[in-house]
């Protein structure tokens, strides 16, 4: 098993990045919902073909797990809370106090 965390910036209510999974690009956007008080996540694949759009950012879940369990990496994202588990994170604890991490089940 690989745990690494997916390094997230909370400084802009909406941000993207890339990162590699299982040896491909995947494009991360966030985005807060000052409404529903939460974050949420789109995801698309290397070949820039969207994977989910505008996904709650629940904590203490695997993420996205129901979408694509068969098409997806080989591997989980979880969501968690260091401090407060099952708190989701608000404006300004994403990244701080909510991760994400990737588990490569290399080892499964």
């Amino acid at each position: 098993m690989s745990l690494f965390e997916i390094p997230l910036d909370n400084s802009e209510p909406k941000f993207s990045f890339n990162t590699n999974l299982d040896d491909f690009t995947y494009f991360f956007d966030f985005m807060f919902n000052t409404r529903l008080n939460i974050w949420l996540i789109s995801i698309r694949d290397y070949n820039n073909e969207p994977l989910v759009t505008g996904e709650p950012f629940y904590s203490e879940t695997v993420l996205l797990e129901h979408y694509f369990p068969e098409t997806r990496w080989r591997g989980d994202l979880y969501v968690s809370n260091l401090n407060k588990p099952g708190r989701d994170a608000d404006r300004y604890t994403l990244g701080i106090d909510v991760i994400l991490y990737y588990d490569d089940r290399l080892d499964s």
